[in-house]
């Protein structure tokens, strides 16, 4: 479970349901990239198959990381390598949000200094989708 807290701008005119809905989105996605990044160095040496990933859940209640491939032992160490990945322990995330727009908006994050790195990365590859 993870807790979000939003300092808004007062002059954002973006709903605050649609800037959490935007930021927990924006937070899953980081997480999923940086999983599937060190996924990728996780190879069946037999087969050269990698494991898929599957996240379910949501930022509230919990994530959950299930992986699949045709190799167990494989499916086997990539569950035992994120048994204890940090990002989807829960804790406390603190977001600053400003912006005119939905898609303009500004974010400045505090919390867990790995799951704020993961969310900078993605943010500097760009934005989100504006819808």
């Amino acid at each position: 479970m993870m807790d979000i807290e939003f300092v808004i701008a007062a002059d954002c005119p973006v709903a605050p349901g649609e800037i959490r809905q935007r930021v927990e989105a924006l937070v899953v996605d980081a997480i999923a990239d940086d999983v599937q990044r060190q996924l990728a160095a996780y190879i069946d040496p037999a087969t050269g198959e990698r494991a898929n990933l599957t996240i379910t859940g949501n930022l509230r209640d919990g994530l959950d990381l299930s992986f699949r491939a045709t190799s167990l032992d494989l499916v086997e160490l990539v569950r035992t390598r994120f048994s204890d990945y940090a990002p989807i322990r829960g804790g406390a995330l603190a977001a600053q949000v400003a912006g005119p727009s939905l898609g303009k908006l500004r974010f400045a994050f505090s919390g867990a200094p790995a799951l704020v790195e993961l969310i900078e990365r993605r943010l500097a590859r760009g934005p989100l989708g504006a819808g």
